[in-house]
């Protein structure tokens, strides 16, 4: 919480956060986080750094606990926690759902993109009617708190949401490294080149 880290500061207008993904040496983007008293132009000199660098900052103007990519990945969570919980679906068949549809889309066109070529109409009716059923209880998942109490941690206890015994876990980790490597060097080759006259203007869509 970068608002409570600020607190004890002598220049809290001097203080900003960094989050950086695993693994570092591959995954571009790096989230920069505003302090409660950072400047905006601070930020940016920050992110500026960063692109020097050669990585793709996202930019937080105001500080929020968890910062971006995790809040919404959280969110993605807590909902496929909820349905794995309630016997709707498998761990398997959300994370089939994730990398044939969710991934991909995400990939050509983002999160919100996406849902400008849908069409805002048939999203925002969408969401009238399937928000009000989403799981919202505000609080940790409790399957989730009792698998770790139980010692189901992952792959380093052998198993988790899956049974990993007899695996090479190291291996996996080395593996989806790599993968990650190399779909991102294919997402910055020229057959993800926009075509002219596809390449919107950002906006801010508040009123």
């Amino acid at each position: 919480d970068l608002v409570e880290l600020a607190k004890p500061l002598k220049h809290p207008e001097r203080f900003l956060g960094l989050h950086y993904f695993m693994p570092a040496d591959q995954a571009l983007v790096v989230e920069v986080m505003a302090g409660p008293q950072t400047p905006a132009a601070l930020v940016d000199v920050a992110a500026e750094a960063l692109r020097r660098s050669g990585k793709e900052p996202v930019v937080l103007y105001k500080p929020i606990v968890g910062f971006l990519v995790n809040r919404l990945q959280h969110a993605i969570l807590h909902e496929a926690y909820y349905l794995i919980e309630a016997g709707v679906a498998s761990a398997a068949d959300i994370d089939h759902a994730a990398r044939r549809m969710l991934a991909p889309r995400m990939c050509i066109n983002g999160l919100i993109q996406q849902k400008d070529l849908s069409g805002l109409i048939i999203h925002a009716g969408a969401q009238a009617s399937i928000v009000p059923e989403l799981f919202h209880n505000g609080i940790p998942n409790p399957m989730l708190q009792s698998m770790v109490k139980r010692g189901e941690t992952g792959t380093a206890a052998g198993k988790g949401f899956y049974d990993w015994g007899g695996c090479d876990t190291e291996a996996v980790r080395q593996q989806a490294s790599q993968q990650l490597a190399k779909l991102t060097e294919f997402l910055d080759s020229d057959v993800f080149a926009p075509a002219p006259r596809t390449q919107p203007k950002p906006r801010d869509p508040r009123p």
